[in-house]
């Protein structure tokens, strides 16, 4: 995997982006007060000031897609490791696409092998299969040709993106490449929605949807 994509992200902006308090994102990066070591690396160096690449954010949210079913990252952890070992070209696991099936496979070897914690739900078949948050991590992604995270679509119906060198790296509106905290902040001065959407040539059903975007995810950082 090409890692060229250089860090950009301060630690508050992307706990903005990927909706998670920015101590919680501190201590995924830079371990735990109780000396706990962290369950992922940052890209630019875990020294402060914090600053995360794209692909860091796109391997944070799906931590937190798990953390919301709650699953420990005690089990995240030692799964990612599993894969991390046995797989090659797998030391980034959450970037690759082929971890969606290579990774399930490895998994269920896993599984049947012994009673170590993975990342699997068991259907009511019996079957092994990858949860839910798994599932949504490899919908929400676009790869490039090289197999390389490209863009991460932050919302279930595919409104806002999230583009490296695009918008200033920052969410935008798909398709225009406005950016929702430009829209957000039009509002907040008291800009009505109608003269905005104007502005941009944006339907105003996007305004709206970008600004509520926008003021959900500040909320949650």
């Amino acid at each position: 995997m090409q890692h060229g994509i250089e860090p950009r992200y301060p630690l508050a902006e992307a706990a903005k982006i990927i909706g998670v308090p920015t101590p919680t994102l501190r201590t995924w990066f830079c371990g735990w007060p109780t000396g706990k070591p962290p369950v992922l690396a940052a890209d630019g160096g875990a020294d402060a000031p914090l600053i995360l690449s794209f692909f860091n954010v796109v391997e944070a949210r799906f931590l937190d897609a798990y953390r919301r079913r709650g699953v420990s990252m005690q089990r995240v952890r030692l799964a990612l490791d599993f894969v991390s070992e046995h797989l090659s070209g797998f030391e980034r696991p959450l970037l690759k696409p082929d971890f969606e099936t290579d990774g399930k496979a490895l998994f269920i070897e896993l599984q049947e092998a012994s009673e170590a914690p993975v990342l699997l739900d068991v259907t009511g078949g019996g079957q092994l299969v990858w949860p839910d948050a798994v599932q949504e991590h490899f919908k929400s992604l676009v790869f490039d040709d090289h197999g390389d995270p490209s863009r991460l679509w932050l919302d279930d119906r595919h409104d806002v993106m999230l583009v490296p060198r695009f918008g200033w790296g920052l969410p935008v509106v798909a398709g225009s490449g406005v950016r929702t905290d430009v829209l957000f902040e039009r509002l907040e001065a008291g800009e009505g929605l109608d003269a905005i959407a104007e502005d941009f040539s944006l339907a105003k059903s996007e305004v709206e949807i970008a600004v509520a975007w926008e003021q959900a995810a500040r909320q949650a950082a």
